[in-house]
């Protein structure tokens, strides 16, 4: 039996082969990208109305423009008349396709397609999604600020005490032990935030233990991240290309091979790719960065709390807008369970 859901993002309902739960599928009508469901937590074809016997189709959506009032398909019958569904594709094993039908993707990333994006469209789309889910949001980055400095507080014990007798090399070298473990757990939970962060802004439902799913992608972002950290060092020093111009250019890197999972290299020719055209907003969103930084500090720091989230939510949707991952919509509601 076929499997059939809504789309997370316009509510257009959806109509797939039921071997394609876990697959990844596109919504002909607005081009969201989403999982499909498992057969078990799909809406039924036909529901039990009260008391026994079915229960009239259920009605679309005001602007669904596939369906009339009553439900009927505008395309005819779905069993007998001529398909006239732009959207289908052709052959399955339903014969002729309805028009809500879409042909799952596999499961491999949607092609980088490089768009023009002004400021205030990733302001506006990242200042929604940061108010839809603010206490995830805030407890992901609370998680990712505390734990790598609990890793480092026993060796920062440990270097007191060794300072104390008066081993002050060995207790050096005991806390940057300490730094450097805190700094690889800070790459690795800072995958995992950004996981959750394509999820909510793409309307996907998203898990706090996602958090600590990136094992996979460490080593790639790892080895990225110290190459553009080296180039950045060097094109200070040799004033090839200023530093602030180089991030303009290659921000996008680290995202890319979590989404994407490009490599190294590639990565940062398609986030050239990507930037290209939108150095102006690049610009504006690290400016914005800093003035919400500083006004997270002057609250007590507590606003750091806050402030980071909306931070990072603003780099990740600039990053899918601009990649043409997702298009802008309007309005933003929160991931639904599927």
């Amino acid at each position: 039996m076929p499997i059939e859901f809504r789309c997370t993002q316009c509510n257009q309902l959806l109509r797939v082969p039921d071997d394609s739960a876990g697959k990844a599928a596109r919504c002909p009508k607005c081009q969201a990208l989403m999982t499909v469901p498992a057969a078990a937590g799909n809406l039924p074809f036909a529901e039990v109305a009260p008391g026994g016997g079915a229960a009239p189709p259920a009605k679309p959506p005001p602007d669904n423009p596939f369906g009339d009032a009553t439900g009927r398909n505008p395309f005819g019958d779905v069993s007998g008349s001529p398909n006239l569904n732009p959207y289908a594709s052709p052959g399955s094993a339903l014969g002729v396709q309805s028009p809500f039908y879409v042909q799952p993707l596999p499961l491999q990333p949607v092609p980088v397609n490089p768009q023009r994006v002004g400021f205030e469209t990733v302001f506006n789309l990242a200042w929604q999604v940061w108010q839809a889910n603010l206490g995830v949001l805030v407890g992901v980055t609370l998680l990712v600020m505390v734990l790598p400095n609990v890793v480092n507080i026993p060796f920062g014990v440990a270097r007191f005490i060794l300072d104390q007798n008066g081993h002050t090399e060995v207790g050096f070298g005991v806390q940057m032990v300490g730094q450097i473990l805190a700094g690889i757990l800070q790459v690795f939970l800072s995958i995992g935030q950004s996981q959750i962060l394509l999820k909510l802004i793409r309307r996907q439902p998203a898990a706090f233990a996602e958090l600590f799913g990136g094992g996979s992608l460490f080593w790639p972002v790892l080895g990225a991240s110290l190459l553009f950290g080296l180039m950045l060092f060097l094109s200070f020093l040799m004033l090839i290309v200023p530093c602030l111009f180089f991030f303009v250019i290659f921000w996008p890197f680290r995202l890319l091979i979590i989404d994407q999972k490009t490599g190294v290299i590639d990565s940062f020719s398609q986030a050239a790719a990507i930037t290209r055209g939108n150095w102006g907003t690049t610009l504006l969103l690290m400016l914005v960065s800093v003035g919400l930084l500083f006004m997270g500090c002057v609250a007590c720091y507590i606003g750091l709390l806050f402030a980071v989230p909306l931070i990072s939510t603003l780099w990740v949707a600039a990053y899918l807008l601009m990649a043409g991952q997702i298009s802008p919509y309007p309005t933003y509601a929160p991931p639904q369970k599927l």
